[in-house]
C-alpha cells in the first residue's frame, strides 16, 4: 500500500519538477549563494527516494540513477528553448549531487522499519 503511494508521489513530483523547470523565467540578478542548485539537488534527493521504493523489492541504483539523469538530461534540452531559461552542466551536476546523497542516505533509512518492510525485509509475526 505504502509502495503504491510513493508511486503516485513519484509521478506528481516528476510532473511538478518539469514544470517548475520548463516555466519561463525572468533574469536574476546575480547572487552570493546560488539555491537553484540546491533546488536541483534537493529534488533528486527526492526523486531518488520515491522511485526508489516505489517499484521494486530491490533496489536498483543503477537503473534508478540512469533514468534519473535522462531525466535531468531532458530537462536541460527542454530548457535551452524555453525563454529566460538556459541548460548547463551545473544543472546535471547538482542533480547528480542529489542522486548522490540520497544513496549516501540510503543505508540509515533502509534500517527504518516502515521501509525495511516495502522492500520485503520486515515479515509481520506470525
Amino acid at each position: 500500500m505504502l509502495a503504491r503511494t510513493f508511486r503516485i508521489l513519484f509521478w506528481i513530483t516528476l510532473l511538478v519538477v518539469f514544470a517548475l523547470a520548463e516555466t519561463p523565467a525572468t533574469i536574476k540578478a546575480p547572487t552570493l549563494f546560488d539555491w537553484d542548485k540546491l533546488n536541483h539537488g534537493f529534488a533528486f534527493v527526492v526523486l531518488s527516494f520515491l522511485l526508489s521504493y516505489s517499484y521494486s523489492e530491490k533496489t536498483l541504483p543503477f537503473r534508478d540513477f540512469s533514468l534519473l539523469m535522462a531525466y535531468g538530461v531532458l530537462i536541460e534540452i527542454v530548457q535551452h528553448f524555453v525563454p529566460g531559461r538556459s541548460s548547463s552542466l551545473e544543472d546535471l551536476a547538482a542533480d547528480a549531487s542529489g542522486l548522490a546523497v540520497f544513496y549516501l542516505l540510503l543505508p540509515p533509512l533502509s534500517r527504518l522499519p516502515i521501509l525495511r518492510e516495502i522492500k520485503g525485509e520486515a515479515r509481520a509475526p506470525a
